[in-house]
């Protein structure tokens, strides 16, 4: 019922766009594609490009899948940004794609200290030690379970290290995976909040996004599904190493030395 809302908001939207002269539309997710569908199908858009970042196996309802589906295999061009979802889109859709990389500004994604940086350290709680910061929340894509208990074993070895977590919002339900989350912080005795061993920022500004990079120490991206994993550039590009899972897409665009593989 939420994403049949959120299409009917873009149909109503872009209805008034519909005879503006624009030949091409173009969405980056199933809801903004569907919507591009119905305003093809009444004649008042021409075209619509879909890009795909990655593909879910399923989202846990039937019609939210046939939805992502038939905006996929309707499209009239698709976009992937890597490589390795080219013959994935074939194979499931038999759709060809063509390949267009994300990319980062460098200019506003760069390793200068602002003066803006400490003021954000500030309201996240951040301490001295080292800050290890995860990007997307708490999913099981994201393996962010994984990386806790990987973060448990080294605050036994350096205990000013913190865990920072940023972002969540999903249409998904990720709730049971978030309460594995939540045993696994209690297992470990540690507590999650501002100035604590876990910080969970929630979504933040867009504005803040530049200076969580620099704060880091380390971005922790082990996910074990991605379309790209436009983050792990984002902190390249601030002067950040990264830890990634050696699996595709990472290993479409890092060489052996651009990482720290896991």
């Amino acid at each position: 019922e939420v994403v049949q809302a959120r299409i009917h908001s873009f149909v109503q939207g872009l209805s008034k766009l519909g005879q503006a002269g624009f030949d091409v539309f173009h969405a980056h997710d199933g809801i903004g594609a569907n919507a591009l569908l119905m305003l093809r199908c009444q004649g008042l858009v021409g075209a619509y490009v879909r890009t795909v970042h990655h593909v879910d196996a399923s989202f846990g309802d039937p019609v939210v899948d046939a939805w992502e589906a038939q905006s996929i295999r309707q499209a009239d061009r698709l976009i992937c940004v890597s490589e390795s979802w080219v013959p994935k889109l074939r194979e499931r859709f038999q759709r060809e794609a063509q390949v267009i990389h994300n990319g980062v500004d460098v200019y506003r994604f760069s390793p200068v200290p602002q003066a803006t940086d400490a003021d954000l350290a500030r309201r996240l709680g951040l301490g001295t030690g080292p800050v290890y910061l995860m990007v997307g929340g708490i999913e099981a894509r994201k393996n962010t379970v994984g990386a806790l208990q990987a973060f448990v074993q080294l605050r036994a070895r350096v205990p000013q290290a913190q865990l920072l977590i940023a972002g969540g919002a999903s249409l998904l339900d990720h709730g049971p995976y978030r309460q594995r989350f939540e045993q696994v912080l209690a297992q470990a005795g540690l507590q999650a909040g501002p100035g604590q061993p876990v910080v969970l920022s929630g979504v933040l500004a867009d504005a803040d996004m530049p200076a969580l990079y620099r704060l880091a120490t380390a971005l922790l991206f082990p996910s074990l599904l991605e379309g790209f994993g436009l983050a792990v550039v984002e902190a390249m590009a601030s002067g950040v190493p990264v830890i990634v899972s050696r699996q595709e897409p990472f290993t479409d665009f890092l060489g052996p030395d651009d990482a720290l593989w896991v």
